[in-house]
């Protein structure tokens, strides 16, 4: 390395003093994200930023695998991770200027940087074209490499010539990620001949050596009208930049058909209709006629229909496509539609409008599930929501699902332990407020209860949660008695009220002792048949919360009761197998009993018979239940009484 540094220095030295230089294009390379919010709120000033200098730089962004979900990279995520090994980037946003120059966020570029860059003469010129094949399914990439010295040769032990694709101008017509961002430019899709590029041979003095290519284009490009390449001389071990070059897009070698795709689905407008009228819109934005073309829907990813259309679509004209109507069933329906065979297989050279976003749905069983639901997530697939339930994310998946130690593991976390409720079972919901936007609303919305003769109803629920360093994430229990046209809350925590443990900066998952367990009054809508409940979490943009062991329909600890047993009453785990702890505080001496009652109201066991407790902190366990079910723990004082449900799993 050290001989081909000094190799470098001395030609770059030749070719100062004899001034057989040429003016330097500076190679911005971008890291970012389409679900990382630092990037979003600076990406656009940065852009204003690039836009200004387009005669000064060539740009290429790798849109990375973190923080969270991202359509660009999945397209291409070895190419793109083989850019950030190379730089050994750690975050995004992550600019570097001309290899060598790490510039920081993209929020911290200036315009001084450029110029600097700008201003240093560059040892080699690169002349830079494309070109497109007649189906678009082709380009070829014409490099030639000059040296402008005509006195000295000019040779690197290790430089290399990267060249990649790009889309220059992306307008997304939602955003692609969990945050807003929509506008995305510069965006590398594919690198050749890979992504690690080609010796440079020696170039003498004066010398040109050409190098083409003639590639296939990869299948998941956007828009075909904002195809560009970049190109540009790297030293492989010192990472410095020669030279850079953009070749911006051209025109298309033809016309070429180009199908704008909506939808104008009719859906159920409450949580208690299940009315369905699937349909789409498809618009001609280009400039020859649409002939032909294929729609379909898919629901919950099962097919549902095709309509074959055929015909004259003038440029500016637009084409319903109706289908039947259907009825749907409780919980989330995923409608989803796509455009094929536009003009019998000729490609639509702007598939962003006509990338339509799945549309979901969601509806509660007609008839309330019971007098009770409990949702303790054991039998719930990962990355879904609860049994009995209908969930509404703010953005990604990790915003609100059934998660398990096997799933966050799969996310690259460490997780040693299981990561449900005090550590008790396999599975808990998680709310991660540590990648949803502040302001991001989810909702996990379950089925009707009928509590019409029930008195003293309640919410009692496991929760873990923590802030990253100090945010009012918030979580709020809703009820409702007419199918959600209003609701009434019933709880409501945030920041320090709601947390269980101190604040992190690292992704939050619980152990057993950072959990709690909390109960809201429902008795409010006692008598009410039937009785819908909404957990509903605000982000904060803090860390994460887990709920478990979701019981709705208990009884609440009433003001007399507080009196005596201070605090919250924690049976646990939930459910349980071996052992049952009845965890209680009194406030003072007291007479206490402690039964368990089965659901048809007998008595199963007698845990503690009237018996004299001090004040402080109580502890009962029920050891070896005999039989899986449902049971309720009775405790009795000389001033009331509390109830709380535990189920068995045998």
């Amino acid at each position: 390395m050290k001989k081909s540094l000094l190799m470098f220095l001395a030609v770059f030295a030749t070719l100062m003093l004899n001034a057989q230089t040429v003016q330097r294009t500076v190679l911005v390379e971008s890291f970012t994200q389409a679900s990382c919010p630092p990037c979003a709120a600076q990406n656009p000033g940065f852009n204003a930023l690039l836009a200004n200098n387009t005669d000064k730089v060539a740009v290429i962004k790798y849109q990375t695998s973190w923080p969270g979900y991202d359509p660009m990279n999945e397209q291409n995520p070895e190419q793109v991770a083989t850019r950030v090994s190379y730089y050994g980037v750690t975050g995004v946003p992550n600019v570097r200027i001309d290899g060598t120059t790490n510039a920081g966020t993209s929020g911290s570029v200036t315009q001084a940087q450029i110029n600097t860059a700008y201003a240093v003469p560059a040892p080699l010129q690169i002349t830079l074209t494309h070109t497109l094949s007649a189906d678009l399914s082709e380009i070829t990439i014409n490099c030639d490499v000059t040296n402008p010295n005509t006195t000295f040769g000019w040779v690197s032990s290790d430089a290399k010539l990267r060249i990649g694709v790009i889309e220059e101008d992306l307008q997304f017509p939602t955003p692609p990620g969990s945050t807003d961002e929509t506008h995305f430019n510069y965006v590398m899709r594919r690198m050749y001949p890979d992504a690690t590029g080609t010796a440079v041979n020696p170039i003498p003095a004066g010398g040109t050596v050409n190098y083409t290519w003639t590639v296939a284009l990869p299948d998941y490009l956007y828009n075909y009208n904002e195809i560009g390449v970049v190109a540009w001389v790297q030293s492989e071990a010192a990472k410095t930049v020669y030279q850079a070059a953009i070749s911006h897009p051209q025109p298309l070698p033809g016309d070429f058909p180009d199908a704008a795709f909506s939808t104008s689905t009719v859906g159920p407008a409450s949580l208690c209709e299940y009315g369905l009228t699937p349909s789409a819109t498809v618009a001609n934005e280009g400039g020859t006629d649409i002939t032909s073309f294929d729609v379909s829907y898919t629901l919950n990813g099962n097919v549902g229909a095709t309509v074959n259309w055929t015909g004259t679509l003038a440029p500016g004209s637009a084409e319903v496509v109706a289908f039947p109507a259907i009825t749907l069933v409780g919980g989330n329906t995923e409608v989803a539609y796509t455009l094929t065979n536009l003009n019998g297989g000729a490609q639509d050279i702007n598939s962003l409008n006509d990338a339509v976003t799945p549309e979901t749905f969601s509806t509660l069983l007609p008839d309330p599930v019971g007098i009770e639901l409990i949702a303790d997530m054991e039998a719930d697939a990962a990355e879904g929501f609860p049994t009995n339930s209908v969930g509404d994310r703010a953005a990604d998946v990790l915003d609100l699902t059934v998660v398990d130690q096997a799933y966050l593991q799969s996310l690259g976390l460490t997780v040693n332990s299981p990561v449900g409720g005090f550590g008790q079972s396999s599975k808990a919901v998680m709310s991660a407020f540590y990648i949803t936007p502040a302001g991001g609303v989810s909702t996990l919305t379950f089925n009707k209860v009928d509590w019409s003769s029930n008195i003293n109803d309640s919410i009692s629920f496991d929760l873990a949660y923590r802030s990253y360093s100090g945010e009012n994430d918030k979580l709020e229990v809703l009820l409702s008695n007419d199918c959600g046209a209003t609701w009434t809350s019933v709880y409501n925590k945030s920041g320090a009220t709601l947390a269980t443990v101190g604040a992190a900066t690292a992704f939050f998952v619980p152990n057993a002792t950072q959990w709690r367990t909390d109960a809201a009054d429902a008795s409010a809508f006692d008598g009410e048949g039937e009785v819908v409940v909404r957990f509903k979490m605000t982000s904060a943009y803090g860390n994460n919360l887990f709920l478990d062991n979701i019981n709705i329909g208990g009884t609440f600890v009433s003001a007399v009761e507080d009196a005596i047993i201070e605090g919250n009453v924690n049976v646990f785990p939930n459910p349980a197998s071996s052992v049952v702890n009845v965890d209680f505080t009194m406030a003072q001496a007291n007479k206490v009993s402690v039964q368990v009652y089965d659901v048809t109201g007998k008595l199963v066991t007698t845990l503690l018979d009237n018996e004299v407790l001090g004040a402080g902190a109580q502890n009962v366990q029920w050891n070896n239940p005999a039989s899986t079910g449902l049971y309720f723990v009775k405790i009795r004082t000389e001033a009331g009484e509390v109830t709380r449900k535990v189920s068995v799993l045998k």
